[in-house]
């Protein structure tokens, strides 16, 4: 027999992980080797369906986004500033592990926790002296309001350059040079290159996060529909093998 647990939180779910046990010692090695194929086939699907999400697609592409998020463009990136592509990476550091205890073996699977994701993906915030000088300062995950929604943590202003634009337009010849030294200011001197943070002025609709919930939501899916796919795969496995599984139980009666 194997059985099948997923492990969940109550309310949001934190965390991945799954435990496979299987007994009988003369079938489980070839069968675990079937499960251990299939869990690794199944742990990559959820990474490429993350990637392959326009939630992802956003994160990666979409400016007024990640300038919302304090992304840093390359040119100003500091060591601990993180990305997009670094969540990639730490999913595909989930673990497989297999271990074997008497007559049962058992398998394990995890994938980091959303807790780990959080204090992993970071960014350091920043702030500009009137002089211009860009000076770098503590580091904030941008992965927990991206995922979750910054849930009124962003108390100032945020200024994105693309609504600056629409006013110099909408102002003609008449527009203020203070509006087009701001452009300017978030063009040159932000670390986005997108929006800035006003600390003298409070937040707006423009400066809140919706969370968009993607790995929550692929999480969830994962763990509800893994344990079923699994099972077929174990039936199938035991339908196509019933000769040998007999035989090898006949003779571990006989030895």
């Amino acid at each position: 027999m194997v059985r099948l647990k997923i492990r969940l939180r109550p309310g949001t779910l934190r965390r991945l992980e799954a435990s496979i046990r299987g007994g009988a010692k003369a079938v489980s090695n070839q069968l675990f080797q079937v499960i251990t194929a299939e869990s690794n086939k199944w742990a990559q699907s959820l990474i490429k369906a993350i990637e392959s999400d326009s939630r992802f697609s956003e994160l990666k592409s979409d400016d007024d986004l990640r300038g919302q998020l304090g992304m840093a463009r390359t040119q100003f990136k500091k060591g601990g500033d993180t990305d997009a592509e670094d969540l990639i990476t730490l999913l595909r550091g989930y673990s497989v592990k297999s271990s074997t205890t008497g007559r049962s073996k058992k398998l394990n699977i995890k994938f980091p926790s959303l807790s780990i994701l959080e204090q992993r993906l970071v960014r350091s915030l920043s702030s500009i002296s009137d002089k211009g000088a860009v000076s770098s300062g503590p580091l904030q995950s941008w992965f927990r309001w991206w995922e979750f929604g910054d849930q009124g943590e962003i108390t100032s202003l945020t200024v994105l350059r693309r609504t600056i634009g629409k006013l110099k337009q909408a102002q003609g010849r008449g527009q203020s040079k203070s509006r087009s030294a701001l452009a300017k200011l978030i063009s040159r001197k932000s670390r986005s290159g997108t929006a800035l943070q006003i600390t003298s002025l409070p937040a707006d609709g423009t400066s809140h996060i919706s969370g968009r919930g993607l790995i929550s939501d692929k999480y969830r899916k994962f763990a509800k529909i893994f344990p079923a796919r699994l099972g077929k795969k174990v039936k199938a496995y035991q339908r196509n093998n019933r000769t040998r599984i007999q035989k090898l139980f006949a003779q571990a009666r006989t030895t």
